[in-house]
């Protein structure tokens, strides 16, 4: 099945909650894929992917709400792992600027506005749907340097100044060891950087998105979908 190729997709471009799964945000995913936002909304109309509040965004509402931390818990917990309804998702894409009230989170009397910024989706969604669907198209990472200041990636060419391509190396070492994903600030640290954030590293290269995607929630990782292969230095 090639559905994301037949769409025109290009690849190439809440620690305390029980909650295993790393999100995407949606813009996060069309850079990822290189596609319009109507085919994003497209697939989550067809249920091939799934769309879930971000949990920060919960836990601020839920907050303003109960007092009894027991029970507010219980519920973030419990609409943490809840997705959105198919038809709030059009709504939210169709309104983007407005907040939707999401309607299978009402069993317990309360109103949660959410808005489009607010969707995320599953990395283990998004990386299924791209082994069930694009078993032909994969992103492709080489080294040009052994200080990772020039890669090839998916055929192009991108050159790092030194504290970039420093978070480059420790990323390929997480992926490298099967734990892709890293805390921006446990990055910062191996690096020596003084930097607060990644995005400062980065603040003069603009294609770095193409190659480290983030989870919206403080980690990061290289937009690549399998394994990379360990002989990849030139």
């Amino acid at each position: 099945m090639r559905l994301l190729s037949s769409l025109g997709i290009k690849r190439g471009i809440m620690a305390q909650l029980k909650f295993p799964l790393e999100f995407l945000d949606v813009l996060t995913l069309q850079d990822r894929w290189q596609c319009s936002l109507n085919i994003i909304q497209a697939l989550a109309e067809l249920k091939e992917i799934r769309f879930f509040v971000r949990p920060v965004v919960l836990e601020i509402a839920l907050e303003r709400i109960f007092s009894d931390r027991k029970r507010y818990k219980n519920i973030l917990e419990n609409l943490s792992h809840r997705q959105i309804d198919h038809r709030d998702v059009y709504l939210l894409f169709k309104s983007r600027d407005v907040g939707v009230k999401v309607r299978n989170f009402d069993e317990y009397n309360i109103e949660i506005s959410v808005e489009f910024c607010d969707l995320v989706i599953p990395i283990t969604d998004v990386e299924a749907f791209e082994n069930r669907c694009l078993n032909t198209v994969r992103n492709t990472f080489k080294l040009l340097s052994k200080d990772f200041t020039c890669v090839l990636f998916n055929g192009q060419e991108y050159t790092f100044g030194v504290m970039q391509a420093k978070v480059l190396e420790r990323l390929w070492k997480a992926y490298q060891d099967g734990v892709p994903w890293v805390y921006g600030k446990h990055i910062l640290s191996d690096i020596g950087s003084g930097s607060e954030r990644i995005q400062s590293i980065f603040s003069h290269n603009k294609y770095w998105r193409r190659l480290v995607l983030s989870d919206g929630n403080g980690k990061y990782r290289l937009n690549l979908a399998n394994r990379p292969n360990k002989n990849l230095i030139a």
